[in-house]
């Protein structure tokens, strides 16, 4: 009797998912500890040295298992997806095929396919110092985490605009007192008000503490776009900057860090990486390189240094809108793997 290799791509999926989130765990409780260590009273030489060894050494092995759980868990996707493709005899594995920078999140494949809703525990905060949740005063990133919706373009230009000016999230947001939400966006220029329900489905977009800016805002989107969650897949960042800000949005090739550095003085930029394998919508750009390729990031700065590794050479900060994933690459890196440079200008 012949025997058959492959796996249940079900089970894949959900191993994937489990490694995915047992990742965003790990990841959550390095951003909890650095908030508390950051806010702690304590003060003196002692806490000097427990600070220096926190950032240069214990909170970067954190950060490495919890890109591992990620990278364990991308494996397994991709592994899912490459059984699907084979049992349909060799074609592709499904989702975009023009190469165009869309969310490439699979570990939430089934778009459309969203959880039940559920209505916020309590009044979403738009305070600047909660949309942008964490990290240190140089590097601050947004408090958001992509959920089952293909639309890290979106995420990544609202993020991008949050780390350049939370106060313009906040000033374009309004409670209304009623459990609904009044988010302003834009059409062709021209002030859109959009009001939305305080409930959103269970896998939509949030925060480490559950629902947040980012689900607002995603919810309103998807009225803005068509009506449906599902007509927020795929898409590019400068549409996302251009419905947010009401401004021109940007879309360049590749740029090099000084061209970046100039865009993001003016205002936010997301960078979009490049897609390795024609017939998988999800992989990694290079062999070896934690880049998820098709994949929309927000530009976080740059450093003279990578902060995480003290390697030389300047560095950019890419920041991932699935909550974990950051990375910081030199230039070479940065070419290697990312193919266009979304932006906008902003007055603050």
């Amino acid at each position: 009797m012949p025997q058959y290799l492959g796996a249940n791509v079900d089970e894949l999926r959900e191993l994937g998912r489990f490694f995915d989130t047992s990742g965003q765990q790990l990841s959550s409780i390095g951003s909890t500890l650095t908030t508390r260590i950051m806010r702690s009273s304590w003060e003196g030489p002692d806490n000097q040295n427990f600070v220096t060894d926190w950032h240069s050494r214990l909170n970067p092995h954190l950060t490495s298992s919890a890109n591992a759980l990620h990278s364990a868990a991308q494996l397994l996707i991709a592994n899912a997806l490459e059984q699907e493709a084979a049992s349909d005899g060799g074609g592709s594995a499904g989702g975009p095929s023009d190469g165009l920078p869309r969310s490439t999140n699979p570990l939430n494949p089934d778009v459309g396919d969203m959880k039940d809703y559920e209505p916020f525990d309590e009044e979403i905060s738009f305070d600047p110092n909660d949309i942008r949740f964490y990290g240190t005063d140089e590097y601050m990133r947004p408090d958001v985490q992509q959920g089952q919706l293909g639309d890290c373009w979106f995420l990544s230009g609202a993020g991008a605009i949050a780390l350049y000016d939370p106060e313009f999230i906040e000033e374009h947001v309004k409670y209304n007192g009623d459990g609904t939400y009044t988010v302003t966006m834009y059409r062709d220029g021209k002030p859109v008000e959009i009001t939305v329900e305080a409930s959103a489905p269970g896998d939509a977009a949030s925060g480490m503490r559950g629902p947040n800016w980012a689900t607002v805002y995603e919810k309103a989107a998807a009225d803005y776009y068509g009506g449906e969650y599902s007509d927020l897949d795929g898409g590019h960042s400068d549409d996302a900057f251009e419905a947010m800000t009401g401004g021109d949005g940007r879309r360049e090739g590749e740029l090099n860090f000084d061209s970046i550095k100039d865009r993001l003085a003016d205002g936010p930029v997301a960078v979009a990486s490049e897609r390795a394998d024609p017939f998988l919508w999800f992989d990694t750009v290079d062999e070896g390189s934690e880049v998820v390729g098709n994949h929309a990031y927000m530009v976080g700065g740059f450093s003279d240094t990578n902060p995480e590794t003290g390697a030389k050479g300047e560095h950019i900060l890419v920041i991932n809108p699935w909550g974990i994933g950051d990375l910081w690459l030199t230039e070479q890196e940065y070419k290697d793997n990312f193919s266009t440079v979304y932006s906008t200008e902003m007055d603050k």
